[in-house]
């Protein structure tokens, strides 16, 4: 594999090891197969679908989004009295579909319909919409430039940022169903996916070296979740403000040394800061508004060996592992909506708090990380299998009500893939899930997903 040996002048830049994803080799077995046709601009669709179940009567999910430390109420011990919010419904900012929900038995997760084409000299297009049930969601819709000097490249529109490493890959392209635990909890089920411009320079030197930047609108739950003024409720005097974008801003690195052609090494570094972090906790009688800063920092290696002799995926091997810390620095605010306490009348002289009445007022500092480690293996020329091991909450901590820490949770994950052409792919994948919730209290489930992909038309081939 080889990789840039100079700052490109023209076209797009390309990570050399991306996409992600083990693929066969272009020559399916027997005869050659085409998909598709040429168009300006080029088109492909992707199918994702199948089976699914688990132990817990399909409440899997809603285990994993209960996690200690990354919950709709971010764990701090209201989620049994209300509901988040900016959470469930605004905090998914704009996202109509998810990646990873899914019923038992049948589903068709989502369909992808991507457009891509080069515009002129000066522009490449790129246009992807997700179907999802009766939902239709923008994916993506960018524009990059060709033909900045020094090995500049500019972005703009809405994208997948590049932080991290899978952050910026659709799901067609990930070794396993799902998103790794550190990825979606952390930053949702979409990752970081926002509106705005990118800034990244390759470096002119014999080692690919690409740096970036990113100012972005900052919706992203867990680090940039936006409410602002628009939420309010009528006649007080809430702690959650308008402000502008941009609020999120990251920073990005990308180091791969030429190995030669069987082997490949990418290391990666990330860092990112929004201006403004809001979210409110609905109670029985008033709103816990949240809002400050946050940032977080990672760390990101992928390592790829692809064997010679036209093999197929036979012994073909793939390391890959992220990890992310996060911070925020909250100031908490109790706005009473209601009596407190209910049994009470708003005039009876017994009753402390009136609607519109401030409570409890502090500061506070959540800390949340994660990893996961995940290694795939071709044991036959179409077939591999994946292990992976994801962990959230080795550090998991809050300062609000005084303090307090949680247990870590972590699931183990194992796919078996069959790739009979580029255009295909059947998954088996089991995972088992051991999350810390309620303070402490464990939940285990164990989940099973039979999954079918089909891409047709201009969809390039992943040949590793």
């Amino acid at each position: 594999m080889g990789f840039p040996a100079a700052a490109q002048t023209s076209g797009p830049q390309k990570d050399p090891l991306d996409p992600a994803g083990l693929r066969p080799d272009p020559q399916p077995i027997g005869q050659q197969v085409t998909s598709g046709s040429r168009f300006n601009p080029s088109v492909s669709v992707i199918i994702d679908g199948g089976w699914y179940t688990d132990n817990v009567s399909g409440e899997a999910f809603e285990i994993l989004r209960e996690a200690d430390g990354f919950s709709a109420g971010h764990g701090h011990g209201h989620e049994e009295e209300g509901e988040e919010h900016g959470g469930e419904q605004e905090h998914e900012n704009g996202h109509g579909h998810s990646h990873g929900e899914l019923e038992r038995g049948f589903n068709l997760r989502e369909v992808e319909i991507a457009l891509a084409a080069t515009v002129d000299p000066y522009f490449d297009a790129f246009v992807m919409f997700v179907f999802d049930g009766d939902e239709v969601e923008l994916e993506e819709a960018f524009v990059t430039t060709r033909s900045l000097p020094a090995g500049l490249q500019a972005k703009f529109g809405k994208f997948l940022s590049d932080v991290g490493y899978i952050n910026k890959q659709h799901p067609h392209s990930w070794d396993f169903f799902d998103r790794p635990l550190v990825s979606e909890l952390l930053f949702g089920d979409h990752g970081i996916q926002e509106t705005g411009v990118q800034l990244s320079w390759v470096a002119p030197t014999s080692q690919y070296l690409r740096l970036g930047v990113e100012a972005l609108q900052g919706e992203t739950e867990g680090i940039a979740a936006y409410i602002g003024e628009e939420d309010a409720v009528e006649g007080t005097a809430r702690i959650l403000e308008d402000a502008a974008g941009p609020r999120l801003f990251t920073g990005f690195a990308k180091f791969a040394p030429d190995l030669g052609y069987q082997h490949a090494l990418q290391l990666g570094a990330s860092v990112g800061y929004s201006s403004s972090f809001q979210q409110s906790i609905e109670e029985e009688t008033y709103y816990q508004d949240h809002e400050g800063t946050a940032n977080f920092w990672g760390l990101d290696g992928v390592y790829k060996y692809l064997p010679s002799g036209g093999t197929g995926l036979r012994g073909a091997f793939k390391l890959q592992g992220e990890y992310f810390y996060r911070t925020r620095d909250l100031d908490r605010r109790d706005v009473f909506f209601a009596c407190e306490p209910e049994d009470l009348a708003c005039d009876d002289p017994l009753n402390e708090f009136q609607p519109g009445d401030i409570g409890v007022q502090e500061s506070f500092k959540d800390k949340q990380d994660g990893f996961y480690l995940q290694a795939v293996y071709g044991v036959a020329q179409r077939w591999t299998v994946g292990l992976r091991y994801d962990e959230v909450g080795l550090t998991n901590s809050t300062g609000l009500d005084g303090g307090e820490e949680w247990d870590s949770s972590k699931r183990y994950t194992a796919a078996l893939n069959f790739l009979p052409t580029e255009f295909s792919r059947l998954r088996l994948q089991f995972a088992r899930g051991d999350i810390s919730v309620d303070d402490g209290e464990r939940e285990e489930y164990n989940q099973v997903f039979l999954q079918l992909q089909v891409n047709f038309g201009a969809h390039g081939a992943h040949t590793f």
